[in-house]
């Protein structure tokens, strides 16, 4: 993930890029693993071995047919403190809008 001037630009290695315009976020959660999956999944399963601990950022935007979420997983702290200042940016930009 890259944020550049035309949004979030999600790109496999060697392959292709898919682009979020910051514009349609609506919202950033960061969720450790553990309430990712009793949030999404009803279940409160995790992975991890040993100490770490995987993270979870679901982005919620608004597309032409609706609301959706696109969600992936991290591991602090890096990721974590770019997806933070990231969710300041996005809650600074949001403005009124009509239901």
């Amino acid at each position: 993930m890259e944020k550049t001037d035309a949004g979030l630009v999600f790109q496999q290695v060697n392959g292709p890029a898919a682009t979020l315009p910051l514009e349609k976020v609506t919202g950033l959660e960061m969720l450790p693993e553990r309430n990712f999956m009793a949030r999404y999944h009803g279940t409160a399963a995790t992975t991890a071995h040993g100490k770490a601990v995987k993270w979870f950022a679901v982005f919620h935007y608004t597309a032409q047919d609706g609301e959706r979420m696109l969600a992936f997983w991290y591991l602090e702290p890096k990721t974590g403190d770019a997806l933070r200042e990231l969710s300041s940016q996005i809650g600074a930009a949001a403005g009124d809008y009509t239901l």
